[in-house]
């Protein structure tokens, strides 16, 4: 999902958020996430129907079909039944929802999934099939893709370990149908040469100018783990200009 802002307000509405991103995360080593549509409060809500059974290593499931609900959902959590970690949720022009999920070192890259109501996921292929992950990655730890549209088409930003350095960097990714095919840029988009980059986002000023934002992966070698930005091109495919950090993690608590 995109965000919309004013330019001369990005760091007014950026800090509260990435102070969140900062008190939230307490090591960057991944632990499997929440599946979507699941609060963290309270007893899960019920369901007369049975939730869908996906999963991201490209197993068949029995995953229920997309359908337009125009009023309240039925279901049941978790809604995918074998998780989806780091959870990005892309809505599109015709108000389909897109999920993107954590991979790590899966034959398949990136699992995708289609949905009406953000409760019932249809899986609709993955971002990298397996033997079409990008050469410079070692094919380890696929994490956190973000689908964004971008310069009139889709681009997914992600992190993988790098071959080169053994450190994961920020990847990117474009097609033209929000399901791909994907066709990488064929080197990382973003770099950080001690501890890695990772979780890259992307967000669209009023004004139309995108930004990138990522996170140092610092917090696994109790090091700063300061949060990013850079312009975007046009084409969302390159950074210009230069790198601010938005706020890092210099405080005790």
């Amino acid at each position: 999902m995109r965000y919309l802002i004013r330019s001369s307000e990005m760091r007014r509405w950026l800090v509260p958020v990435v102070v969140a991103l900062v008190a939230c995360s307490s090591s960057d080593t991944e632990a499997p996430a929440a599946a979507p549509g699941t609060d963290g409060g309270g007893p899960p809500p019920t369901s007369t129907g049975n939730p869908p059974d996906a999963s991201i290593d490209g197993s068949p499931d029995a995953s229920t079909p997309d359908a337009a609900v125009p009023g309240p959902v039925d279901y049941t959590n978790p809604v995918l039944a074998n998780g989806c970690a780091d959870p990005g949720v892309f809505r599109d022009d015709d108000d389909t929802y897109v999920l993107a999920c954590t991979s790590g070192a899966a034959a398949n890259s990136f699992p995708l999934y289609t949905s009406r109501d953000l409760a019932h996921w249809t899986k609709a292929g993955f971002v990298f099939p397996k033997g079409k992950q990008p050469a410079w990655t070692s094919g380890k730890a696929f994490w956190a893709p973000e689908i964004h549209k971008v310069g009139g088409h889709y681009v997914v930003y992600y992190s993988a370990e790098a071959t080169s350095s053994g450190l994961k960097q920020v990847g990117a990714a474009s097609a033209t149908n929000v399901l791909g095919p994907y066709t990488d840029i064929g080197k990382p988009l973003v770099t950080d040469s001690d501890v890695g980059a990772i979780d890259a986002n992307e967000i669209t000023t009023s004004s139309g100018d995108s930004y990138l934002i990522w996170k140092i992966a610092g917090l696994a070698a109790s090091k700063p783990t300061p949060i990013k930005s850079q312009k975007l091109s046009a084409d969302g495919l390159s950074v210009t200009g230069d790198v601010v950090t938005l706020i890092t993690n210099d405080q005790p608590w």
